[in-house]
């Protein structure tokens, strides 16, 4: 148990439909069931559909870090899945909470102010 990665935890039961998991349910050990669920859900990046896997180190990565380093790289696509996926004040929110290197300021500011207007001007 404390050896098994969640790599070998995915390579091993990645094909599993969640029927097979739930029929042995009584034989596998709660920790493991757990595991195991983690190991096969859709990470956040792919279920937002963001370009790049920003949270691949991380399958359980807190929303406000995710939304960090998205801005972060501040790639417009991305910036607006975020905001059509948390809402635009708290993608705002999580913005004001950190310093960013004045370029990756003035860039995200005036992407979330886009966003906004956007937002606001769709039928």
């Amino acid at each position: 148990m404390k050896n098994l990665t969640t790599l070998e935890i995915q390579r091993a039961t990645g094909d599993w439909a969640q029927g097979e998991v739930d029929s042995y349910a009584a034989l596998i050990p709660a920790w493991l069931r757990t595991a195991i669920q983690q190991a096969n859900a859709p990470r956040k990046s792919a279920k937002i559909g963001l370009s790049g896997a920003y949270d691949w180190s991380n399958p359980n990565i807190r929303d406000d870090v995710l939304i960090l380093k998205v801005l972060e790289r501040h790639k417009f696509e991305d910036v607006a899945r975020l905001c059509f996926y948390y809402g635009v004040p708290k993608v705002k929110r999580v913005f004001k909470r950190l310093a960013f290197e004045p370029m990756t300021n003035a860039i995200v500011t005036r992407m979330l102010s886009n966003i906004s207007k956007g937002l606001r001007a769709k039928p």
